[in-house]
């Protein structure tokens, strides 16, 4: 982590365009127990992450948007 940055989580999965295999985001995962009450987060936007060994940096400068999967208990449960 960056003086000035956060951690968002573990990289779960890349979503990515069939089509022309650019990179469209990356499912986060915040643990186990976020998981599954609150569901995964997507990471999106404009920005251009480098990589360190265990870690995938976006500079706080860039365009990202993390917004709710729509999975984990809490959320199934609202939509009853």
């Amino acid at each position: 982590m960056m003086a000035d940055g956060q951690e968002l989580g573990t990289i779960s999965d890349v979503i990515f365009n069939p089509e022309n295999g650019e990179i469209m985001g990356y499912e986060i995962s915040k643990g186990i127990i976020d998981d599954l009450l609150t569901g995964r987060n997507i990471l999106s936007g404009h920005f251009s992450p480098y990589s360190g060994k265990d870690v995938i940096v976006v500079p706080i400068s860039e365009e990202i948007q993390v917004k709710p999967n729509n999975g984990g208990i809490i959320n199934k449960l609202s939509d009853l």
